[in-house]
């Protein structure tokens, strides 16, 4: 089981899975999102999707949905089923 942690900020959001492996999400335009791949807080790969690829309309429904459905939401960013055990949200207010 894996326990998640996603810090929430103004201008996006961390999806962090081990202390290595974290994803950052951010908005483009009002229609795709933008998702980093980092490894040590470091990006090493992006790539972007609209919206309509998660089956939401804008970002903040994203974050909603991941939420929601943790399960699913990290199994259409990262290509992975993680069996999680517990997701923490922590606000920043930056």
């Amino acid at each position: 089981m894996v326990d998640i942690i996603v810090e929430k900020y103004n201008y996006g959001f961390r999806i962090i899975l081990s202390e290595e492996e974290s994803y950052f999400i951010t908005d483009y335009e009002q229609k795709y999102c933008l998702i980093e791949t980092e490894i040590n807080r470091e990006v090493r790969d992006f790539s972007s999707s609209i919206y309509e690829d998660f089956g939401v309309k804008n970002f903040d429904e994203l974050f909603c949905l991941l939420v929601r459905e943790p399960r699913k939401t990290l199994e259409m960013i990262t290509g992975y089923d993680f069996p999680i055990d517990r997701i923490t949200i922590e606000y920043y207010e930056k």
